[in-house]
Order: structure tokens, then sequence, then C-alpha cells
């Protein structure tokens, strides 16, 4: 009774784990989602502005600098948070085969349980039939003691007495 609560404790807190890491996998999944839209929305501002500046190349040539800078900051932005993403995928793969394992020992234990309590009811039901039997046999053993009790005393009865005689002596 006490392994089943602790299984069932231990059980639940996998469960309840599981859960939390899922949640805060998809929670992080849609915050880099949201910031990739952002990055990409503004990785097409930035693109025109630079294609603006090729086409004012002659005189914005230090504005030019300044945004191929931010565009590669922005780049490696994209990148890591594409490594991010690719991360918490893999963190996400991760936590559901931990849940698939945990359900698999799940049904194992909930199996081996079902096996434990349909042995156990066997186990009554045979202890029950070997009771009565041993009653039916207690019975039995009563009535034979009462027959061998009332054999004994006829047995008794039909001897002849060992007293004294007329004769003064006995055969």
């Amino acid at each position: 009774m006490i392994g089943e609560q602790d299984f069932m404790w231990t059980t639940i807190i996998g469960l309840l784990t599981g859960l939390g890491l899922l949640i805060g996998v998809f929670r992080d999944s849609k915050n880099i989602i949201g910031g990739i839209k952002d990055l990409k929305i503004g990785k097409k501002e930035l693109s025109a502005d630079h294609q603006k500046i090729l086409n004012k190349q002659g005189k914005l040539s230090s504005n030019m600098q300044l945004q191929t800078k931010a565009i590669d900051g922005l780049t490696a932005k994209i990148n890591e948070d594409t490594q991010r993403v690719s991360m918490m995928n893999a963190t996400e793969q991760n936590a559901r085969s931990s849940i698939e394992s945990l359900q698999n020992f799940i049904n194992i234990a909930q199996n081996d349980r079902r096996h434990a309590e349909d042995k156990a009811l066997e186990w009554r039901s045979k202890y029950a039939e070997l009771y009565k039997q041993y009653e039916l046999k207690q019975q039995e053993l009563e009535q034979a003691q009462e027959l061998n009790a009332e054999l004994t005393r006829e047995i008794n009865n039909l001897r002849p007495h060992q007293g004294p005689t007329l004769g003064g002596r006995g055969r």
C-alpha cells in the first residue's frame, strides 16, 4: 500500500515535471517565434533602407557602413535565435521522449499492479477453498474421534471383567 502511494506520488511528480517542461518549451518557443517575426520585419525594413543607401551611395557612405553593421548585428541575432529555436526543439523532443518513457513505465507498473491484484484474488480464493476443506476435515476428524470413543466404550463393555472370582483365583 505504501509502495503504491510512493509510486503514485512519484508518477504524479514526474508527470507534473514533464508538463512544466512542455509548458516552458511552448512559452519560450512562442516568444522566440515572435522575436524572429519582429526581426524579419526589421530585416525587411533594413533591406529597404539598404537599397536606398545603395541608390544614394555617393552621398551616404557613412550611413551605409552603419546600416551594414546593423544588418550584420541583426543577422547574427537571427542566427542566434535560430540556434535557440533549434535547441528548444531538441529540448521539446527530449521532454516528449521523457514523457513517453514515463508513460511506458506507468503502463508497465499498472499492468504489474493488476497482475499482482489478480494473483492476490487467486490466492484468496485458494485460501478460502483450502479453509473450507480444512473445516470439512476437522468435522470428519471430530466424527471419527466420536466414533472411536464410542467403539472403545463398546469394546470395553464387551471385555470380561478381571476382578476377583468366587474360587479365589483368577484364570
